[in-house]
């Protein structure tokens, strides 16, 4: 498998990434139940932000609880050795720490991810507030359906109209995710749309539907072929594994993917699109 090669970092700086995620409930609908394990969701959410802060770009999500954690955890991982070189005195230059933009409905005000109150207090983080729609207030006890779907509308649609966004990309999810794919696609028409179909949700159910949308990519699809081969190379040397034992052992290489979807994005014409319109 050939490694992305990355010789100049801040190649996304000014630029930013739209984040669609979260891991499905259990209480919704069996469209949204296609994988078990939450790990590769969250693995993937990881890899995204990893790849996203390396290239000095920012990264756009509504705070949903299943991701500011998540987020929260690699922002960790840029801010400590800054904040380590700052105490000694080092110029600083043009480091900066991890850029980050998370949209909030009011309708959700006072009920924010604690994370997402961690994050509130780093530098490079900023809050967006959007008023709620009506009266609608979020109930969180509530998990069987989407709560203030208006309210929530009005937030999508301030999020995906941003002018420095770049590219969206769908991990998992449920109905926010399809309808804020669509949204973005609607008032972002020559940016692409990576769906992780590994990740399950509505992230699977749009990888389905690719066709020939040029604005909606799948980036997994040629690296599991490898991944796979490579995986029953292995194996085949080793007769005494079990079949638990493979499918145990079996991890799919998020970070090679979300390195490709940022490569892409940077470059797009180095992976075969022309210039214009992605319709």
């Amino acid at each position: 498998m050939k490694i992305i090669d990355s010789p100049d970092k801040g190649r996304l700086r000014g630029r930013a990434i739209l984040l669609s995620a979260s891991v499905p409930a259990l209480e919704r609908a069996e469209i949204y139940k296609r994988i078990e394990a939450a790990e590769a969701i969250e693995e993937a959410v990881v890899s995204l932000a990893r790849a996203v802060f390396s290239e000095g770009g920012t990264l756009v999500f509504g705070g949903h609880p299943t991701i500011s954690p998540l987020v929260a955890l690699v922002a960790r991982e840029y801010l400590a050795p800054l904040m380590a070189e700052r105490s000694i005195g080092h110029d600083e230059g043009e480091a900066r720490g991890p850029q980050v933009e998370i949209y909030q409905s009011r309708a959700y005000e006072g009920r924010i991810a604690e994370a997402t109150q961690r994050l509130k207090q780093h530098s490079g983080v900023t809050v967006h507030w959007v008023d709620s729609v009506g009266d609608e207030v979020a109930d969180p006890d509530v998990r069987d359906r989407p709560q203030a779907p208006e309210s929530m509308r009005l937030m999508r649609l301030e999020m995906v109209k941003r002018h420095d966004l770049a590219g969206m990309v769908c991990i998992g999810g449920m109905e926010g995710v399809e309808e804020e794919a669509r949204l973005f696609h609607e008032h972002q028409r020559t940016l692409p749309v990576f769906a992780l179909e590994s990740t399950g949700g509505a992230a699977g159910e749009l990888a389905l539907h690719v066709g020939n949308q040029r604005w909606l990519r799948v980036p997994e699809r040629g690296v599991r072929e490898t991944v796979e081969k490579f995986w029953r190379e292995g194996r085949e040397h080793d007769a005494r594994e079990t079949v638990s034992d493979r499918e145990q052992d079996f991890a799919f290489p998020y970070a090679y993917v979300a390195q490709k979807i940022v490569a892409e994005i940077i470059n797009p014409y180095a992976h075969g699109e022309r210039p214009g319109r992605v319709e």
